[in-house]
């Protein structure tokens, strides 16, 4: 999705029975380093919203990750 550090992700476990994880990844390095990816593991049936995501950090095309369909994401844009 297109990060301009104004819009929220909704994430929602819609399984029954297993926590799934979601992964943002992060496009910066820190002194040529790759810096660990941001992960939350949400509980069946579970829903959280993560962000606003930081261009500086995440980039103008963010990229998330999921480990299972079970997992739905809503992007939502805040306005200022």
């Amino acid at each position: 999705m297109t990060n301009d550090g104004r819009t929220v992700i909704l994430v929602k476990n819609t399984g029954a029975t297993v926590a799934r994880v979601v992964t943002f990844r992060i496009a910066r390095t820190i002194d040529g380093q790759a810096v660990t990816h941001r992960t939350a593991s949400l509980v069946a049936g579970e829903q959280k919203t993560f962000g606003p995501f930081d261009t500086a950090d995440y980039g103008g095309l963010m990229q998330i990750d999921v480990a299972h369909a079970e997992l739905t994401l809503t992007p939502i844009k805040l306005w200022r």
